[in-house]
C-alpha cells in the first residue's frame, strides 16, 4: 500500500512537473517575444488632440524616458512618458497596460490615452468606453497624479482599472522630467576634470551617473548633475544645475562645475570668480556629504552670495546622497494592499473549504444558501474566477499579486487543494457557474433530462483538452486571440462582456438544464487543467493524461527552440 501510495504521488509531480515547465516556457517565450518588440511608438496624432500645436518631436529622449514635444518654430511645448516598459511589471486581470500620458511645459497633464494592452479585450474596451476613468489625470501636475492614491476604477473592469493606474503611479513616482536643464552632460564638459575622456555611458539611473571612459574603455571617473533637483532647491531667485565629477574609485570628488543657473546672475558670478569656493570640493570624500551638516567638514558659502552657493552645495550634498542610496537602482518592492474584494475572496476559500472538508455540504438549506452565495455574490458582484484568460495572462506576464492579492491566493488554493487533498475545492465548491448548473439540477424537472449517446460523448468529452491545447498555443505562438472568449466566465460580470462570452453562458446554461452539468463534463478547460494536477489516490497509473502533458512539454520546447525561425521578426 505504501509502495502504490508512492507511486501515485510520484505520477502526480510529473504531472504537476509538466505544468510548471510549460508555464515557464510561455513565460520565457512571451519575455523574449517583448524582448524583440520596441515601446510602442507615439506619433503626432496620438498628441496633436491635447497639444493642437504640435509639429515635431525632439530627436532624443530624456534620461527620465520622457521627450519634448516642439511646435514649427521648434519652441517647447510640453512632453509625454509612458508607463512601458518601466510599469509592465504590474498586471491587471490577465496582462500589463501601456499608458500615454501628455503633459504642457508646466508638467500638467492634459490628456492620457491608452496605446497597447495585454489584458482581457473585454475589460479594455469597458475602460475605453468610460473616458472619464483616463480624465482623472487631467488637470493634474506631474507630482499630483504620482501622489493620486484614491480613484474611481472602473465598474466591470476594476482589475484592469487599478492596474492601469497603478502603472501611471509607479511611471511618475520619482523626480519629473528637467524641463529647465533639460541638455545632458556631454563629453567636452566633463574635459576639464578627465581630459583622456573620450565617451560616456550610462551606469546608474536616480540620479543617473555617467562613467567617463577613455579610449580604451577604461573608466577615467564618474559623472553626475544636479539638474533633478530643479524643482527642490533654490537659490536666492532659481534652481542651479552642477556637474558633479568623481574619481574613479567613487569614493572622492574630481571637482564641481556650474552648467546653468537661473539664480540671480550676479549672484552665480561672484559663485564662478570665487576659485577657493571650488576647491574645497576637489579630493573631498562623498561622506563629507551624507551628514546632515556638510558644513562642519569645511564647506561654507561665498561672501556676498551665500544664499547661492549654499543651494550649489545642498544640491551637491543631495545628489550624492541620493546616488549613494541608489547603489541597486531598480523597481522598489511595493506590497500589495488588501482591499474590500480581497477579504471577501479570503472569505471565500475558507468557506469552500468548510463545505469540502465538513458535513455543511450535506445540509440542503446550507448548500442552497451558500449556492446562491457563489452566483450573486462571487459571479455577478465580485467576479473573481479562476479561468484561462487568467492563468494564461499571468504565465506570459506574471502574477498580478499587486492589484488582486485575494485572486491570487483564490487561484492558488483551486490548485493546491486538488494537488494536496484530492478534493476539487474550487469545481464543487467556488466556481459560480458550477453553483449555478447545480441549481438548475435541483429546480429543472428531471423529464427534462436527455441523455447523450456514447458515441457522441466520447468525443465531447474531448473538447475540453482541445480547447486546452488551443490556451497552449495561443500562449506559446503570441496569437492574436482572446481566451476569454472561450469560457463562459466573463459574462457574469456583463457589464464588461461581449456578446460571444454572453452568448456561450446563457448557452451552457440551457445545455445543463437538459444535460446535468453539462458544461463542466463536456466543455470546461479550467476543469480539465484542475482535474490533471487532482491526486487520485489508489486510482493513479500513468497513462493518456501523464502522455498527452509529456506531448505538450516537448511540443512547447520545440516552439521555443524555433521561436527564431516560426516568430522571429
Amino acid at each position: 500500500m505504501i509502495r502504490t501510495a508512492w507511486r501515485g504521488r510520484l505520477i502526480q509531480f510529473y504531472r504537476v512537473a509538466i505544468l510548471v515547465a510549460i508555464a515557464w516556457l510561455i513565460r520565457s517565450q512571451h519575455d523574449w517575444i517583448r524582448s524583440q518588440e520596441a515601446v510602442p511608438e507615439v506619433s503626432l496624432s496620438d498628441l496633436v488632440e491635447s497639444l493642437p500645436d504640435a509639429f515635431s518631436l525632439s530627436e532624443k529622449p530624456q534620461a527620465d524616458g520622457t521627450r519634448f514635444v516642439l511646435d514649427e518654430a521648434g519652441e517647447r511645448i510640453g512632453f509625454f512618458a509612458i508607463t512601458s516598459p518601466a510599469s509592465d511589471w504590474i498586471i491587471g486581470y490577465s496582462g500589463p497596460t501601456s499608458t500615454l500620458l501628455i503633459f504642457d511645459d508646466n508638467s500638467t497633464c492634459l490628456g492620457a490615452r491608452i496605446l497597447q494592452s495585454g489584458d482581457t479585450e473585454d475589460h479594455v474596451d469597458k475602460v475605453l468606453s468610460e473616458p472619464e476613468f483616463l480624465e482623472q489625470y487631467t488637470g493634474k501636475t506631474w507630482d499630483e497624479i504620482a501622489q493620486l492614491r484614491d480613484i474611481d476604477a472602473v465598474s466591470g473592469a476594476t482589475l484592469t482599472s487599478l492596474a492601469i493606474h497603478e502603472g501611471v503611479i509607479n511611471r511618475l513616482s520619482g523626480e519629473g522630467p528637467n524641463l529647465r536643464f533639460p541638455d545632458p552632460i556631454t563629453v567636452d564638459e566633463v574635459r576639464r576634470f578627465f581630459p583622456e575622456v573620450s565617451h560616456l555611458k550610462e551606469v546608474g539611473k536616480s540620479p543617473t551617473v555617467l562613467d567617463v571612459l577613455d579610449e580604451g574603455g577604461a573608466t577615467l571617473g564618474y559623472a553626475l548633475n544636479t539638474a533633478h533637483l530643479a524643482n527642490r532647491i533654490q537659490g536666492y531667485q532659481g534652481p542651479i544645475d552642477v556637474l558633479i565629477a568623481m574619481n574613479p574609485d567613487r569614493k572622492t570628488l574630481a571637482g564641481v562645475k556650474i552648467r546653468k543657473s537661473y539664480d540671480n546672475a550676479r549672484y552665480v558670478e561672484d559663485v564662478i570668480f570665487e576659485k577657493y569656493f571650488f576647491r574645497k570640493f576637489e579630493n573631498r570624500e562623498v561622506t563629507s556629504f551624507l551628514d546632515k551638516d556638510y558644513t562642519e567638514h569645511g564647506i561654507d558659502g561665498v561672501s556676498g552670495a551665500t544664499m547661492t552657493s549654499y543651494a550649489l552645495c545642498d544640491a551637491v550634498a543631495l545628489t550624492l546622497q541620493e546616488a549613494s542610496s541608489a547603489g541597486a537602482a531598480g523597481t522598489s518592492l511595493r506590497l500589495p494592499e488588501f482591499k474590500l474584494r480581497d477579504i471577501g475572496l479570503v472569505v471565500l476559500i475558507i468557506l469552500a473549504c468548510l463545505m469540502t472538508f465538513t458535513r455543511l455540504r450535506t445540509q440542503p438549506k446550507v448548500k442552497l444558501a451558500y449556492q446562491l452565495f457563489l452566483v450573486i455574490y462571487v459571479g455577478f458582484i465580485s467576479g473573481d474566477m479562476v479561468a484561462q484568460a487568467v492563468l494564461l495572462g499571468w504565465s506570459k506576464s506574471g502574477i498580478a499579486w499587486l492589484i488582486s492579492p485575494g485572486l491570487v491566493l483564490l487561484v492558488a488554493a483551486a490548485l493546491i487543494l486538488p494537488i494536496a487533498t484530492g478534493r476539487q475545492v474550487y469545481c464543487h465548491h467556488t466556481c459560480p457557474h458550477g453553483a449555478a448548473q447545480q441549481l438548475l439540477m435541483r429546480f429543472v424537472p428531471k423529464r427534462w433530462r436527455k441523455p447523450i449517446p456514447h458515441r457522441h460523448e466520447r468525443w465531447l468529452k474531448r473538447l475540453p483538452a482541445v480547447l486546452l491545447v488551443g490556451v497552449f498555443l495561443v500562449g506559446m505562438l503570441n496569437l492574436d486571440f482572446d481566451v476569454a472568449s472561450i469560457e463562459p466566465f466573463d459574462a457574469y460580470v456583463w457589464e464588461a462582456a461581449g456578446w460571444a462570452t454572453i452568448a456561450l453562458l446563457v448557452g451552457s446554461l440551457i445545455f445543463s438544464a437538459f444535460v446535468p452539468m453539462g458544461y463542466c463534463r463536456y466543455a470546461c478547460p479550467t476543469g480539465k487543467l484542475l482535474e490533471f494536477v487532482r491526486f487520485h489516490h489508489r486510482a493513479e497509473r500513468f497513462g493518456r493524461k501523464e502522455i498527452t502533458g509529456t506531448a505538450l512539454l516537448i511540443l512547447a520546447i520545440a516552439l521555443f527552440a524555433l521561436r527564431h525561425q516560426i516568430l522571429g521578426t
